[in-house]
């Protein structure tokens, strides 16, 4: 169909997204009346078509529209939502702020509707990206983070599966709270360590053992490098005074 081919020149040749927002509107409407199951032509319609379309760096300008119809796909047919978590955890964008962004609101309404089975599939990869997110120097993306973080379905997500979930993100909340982005995010932590506290106590009390436990360790090594280097200075100093 001429729309596919539309949206494949964009992403494979790079044209200007002008009319793509549109068509993508256009093509929400045909996929609200595509009866459930979906078939093979239409699953493959969702991958070599409407997934590729998070590539281009223009992707502000449409993902609106993109999302609303990847939602419909979702509607009808629930466990493709595991696989795009995967595919947008693949294709995280590394420099941009803004696709980071896009990628962390699209990630929030797509995990609606994924199924309890699926949640074993993505749980890793994605909360080791958010943890990543959350610890990271750029304060836009780690309180959007920390804010998806915080939403009622995703903290059952993390309360269901926290044996896994906890151990990845609760370091990274150590390192947000000694950074210097804590005094944009303290009022989440403030509210959101106590959730997660309440969600497994043993659990949290041993993480928070091992965060400390890692940490004194680095403050030794740090000492330690320190002296060394303290070292080197005053052998340097006597050398060039011995050489005066």
């Amino acid at each position: 169909m001429s729309e596919c081919f539309c949206f494949q020149r964009f992403v494979d040749e790079k044209w200007q997204p002008t009319g793509i927002a549109e068509l993508l509107e256009v093509m929400e409407e045909i996929i609200k009346d595509v009866a459930p199951p979906l078939i093979e032509e239409d699953l493959v319609f969702f991958w070599r078509v409407f997934v590729p379309l998070h590539k281009p760096n223009t992707l502000h300008l449409y993902h609106e529209q993109l999302v609303r119809c990847i939602v419909q796909f979702l509607v009808k047919e629930a466990t493709l939502t595991g696989p795009l978590v995967l595919y947008l955890l693949k294709h995280w964008p590394k420099t941009c702020t803004c696709k980071e962004l896009l990628f962390i609101n699209e990630l929030e309404e797509i995990l609606q509707y994924i199924y309890t089975s699926e949640c074993k599939l993505v749980q890793e990869p994605l909360f080791k990206q958010l943890a990543r997110c959350i610890s990271g120097s750029n304060h836009v993306v780690a309180k959007a983070a920390l804010q998806f973080c915080i939403k009622k379905h995703i903290t059952h997500f993390i309360s269901d599966n926290a044996e896994e979930i906890l151990p990845i993100v609760l370091p990274a909340l150590y390192q947000c709270s000694n950074s210097q982005l804590y005094e944009s995010v303290k009022h989440i932590l403030t509210d959101y360590l106590p959730q997660l506290l309440m969600m497994n106590p043993e659990l949290f009390a041993h993480c928070i053992e091992q965060i400390l436990t890692t940490r004194r360790k680095e403050q030794l090594r740090s000492k330690a490098s320190e002296k060394m280097w303290m070292k080197i200075e005053a052998l340097a100093k006597s050398k060039t005074q011995d050489g005066g």
